[in-house]
């Protein structure tokens, strides 16, 4: 028997298990199942559902044991290397269990588990590079998310977008008008609602972190890093002097403070603390003197380098809260 996998839960995994439960004194103690994401969150909730039914249905509980992190692959991992005895199931998202295996990150593969049931079901889309407009507009026939590199932004000539939303993060307005799109979103300061987009969204750690503004500004850019792990500035690499960067640790990379980092025409760019690489320039990027270059994440969690944080999240819903109140679609 391979290791049992719930993936996209269902109430039915209880219901598929009772074959087991009439197969000699199967199942004589609690079975484990291993949720890969955070207490409290979607994926732990739909575990949880089974729990009632799962003891009435199969006559042991559940037993919850919490693996977060790598979008998954963590817990994944663990349930794979579980004895393949039928007292350890799991539950994941199968979108996000094929993404592992087709990137290779996972040690694992399809015939490594038992798939017991469906839970839910959900949209997926495949996000595809364009080199074009008109290779983008193909694709979205398709049913396929067009990614059209292209700092200038000369696509909205050609796309006519319904909103645009721009995330550069410059700290600055670069060029985006009001309209440029039916809806204009600007994110972080730089941008005044009202005059050069329709709404902005705010970037600041704290309170009103993500909330959507329609009438005035984000707060202004301190230049100031936002405390994470009781650092602030001690986590930014920066470039010791002009030229030419060379990266020498990878995101996800353990360091301790005085780590070498990269390099800018030899001129060593160490860490000052110990932590994880979140952020670092590719080589051959041109740099000035004390240009941020890279970041160091003192929580040290590899994982939080492979998934969204807590402020990406936060802003990416600001973000789609207000191109859903601006278009209309939420009334």
């Amino acid at each position: 028997m391979k290791r049992c996998f719930a993936f996209l839960l269902t109430v039915f995994v209880a219901l598929s298990l009772t074959a087991f439960a009439h197969a000699g004194t199967y199942p004589d103690k609690s079975i484990k199942i291993i949720v890969p994401f955070n207490p409290g969150g979607g994926g732990e909730q739909g575990a949880r559902l089974l729990e009632k039914d799962f003891k009435e249905k199969v006559g042991q509980p559940l037993s919850f044991i919490y693996k977060p992190g790598g979008t998954g692959l963590i817990g994944m991992v663990e349930l794979s290397r579980q004895k393949p005895d039928g007292y350890t199931i799991g539950i994941h998202s199968y979108p996000l269990l094929m993404l592992d295996i087709i990137t290779g990150r996972a040690g694992y593969t399809l015939d490594s588990f038992d798939f017991i049931s469906l839970l839910c079901l959900e949209e997926v889309y495949l996000a595809v590079r364009a080199d074009s407009p008109a290779q983008a507009l193909s694709l979205l026939a398709q049913g396929a998310v067009p990614v059209l590199p292209d700092p200038e932004c000369l696509c909205r000539e050609h796309l006519h977008p319904d909103a645009l939303v721009d995330a550069i993060l410059a700290k600055r307005n670069l060029g985006t008008r009001i309209t440029d799109a039916p809806v204009v979103v600007g994110i972080g300061p730089g941008f005044t609602a009202g005059e050069d987009c329709h709404a902005v969204v705010e970037t600041m750690r704290g309170h009103t972190l993500g909330r959507a503004i329609y009438q005035g500004s984000a707060l202004p850019n301190t230049n100031i890093p936002g405390l994470i792990g009781g650092y602030a500035g001690e986590r930014v690499l920066r470039a010791p002097a002009d030229g030419i960067f060379t990266r020498i640790l990878d995101i996800g990379d353990e360091v301790q403070p005085g780590d070498i980092a990269g390099t800018v025409n030899g001129q060593p760019m160490k860490c000052t603390i110990g932590g994880v690489v979140r952020g670092i320039l590719p080589s051959g990027t041109p740099v000035h003197r004390g240009m941020k270059s890279g970041d160091v994440d003192p929580r040290c969690q590899p994982e939080y380098c492979t998934t969204a944080s807590d402020k990406a999240l936060a802003v990416g819903g600001g973000a789609l809260e207000a191109i859903l109140h601006l278009t209309g679609a939420l009334r």
